[in-house]
């Protein structure tokens, strides 16, 4: 009789653990290369609307005085507009709209 390899259960361990971990990755993967190839512009579109947002800011803040009670601080009202500036394809274009639109 043949004496029994004590290394056969750890073997075998190893082998399932790492199928399991094979097939893991497999799914992962396949998830990746579906969402990116088959959902890849309507995910793009809904990153676009996260970040794409206009806002409108109302807070005031207090006026700061001095000892003799005169501002110093006052808030005013301001229109900001930011853009990123490397998308923009027609800086002639776009600078004439932002003027009108800010009227300067």
């Amino acid at each position: 009789m043949k004496p029994r390899d004590p290394n056969k259960p750890i073997r075998l361990r190893t082998t399932l653990v790492g199928l399991a971990i094979g097939v893991f990755l497999a799914v992962i993967g396949a998830k990746a290369v579906h969402l990116q190839v088959y959902q890849g512009k309507w995910l793009s579109k809904r990153a676009a609307s996260q970040y794409e947002k206009s806002l409108t800011s109302r807070g005031r803040r207090g006026t700061i005085f001095d000892a003799k009670l005169r501002k110093l601080a006052v808030s005013i009202d301001v229109t900001s507009i930011g853009a990123h500036t490397a998308a923009i394809q027609n800086k002639g274009a776009t600078a004439a709209a932002l003027a009108g639109a800010l009227k300067i």
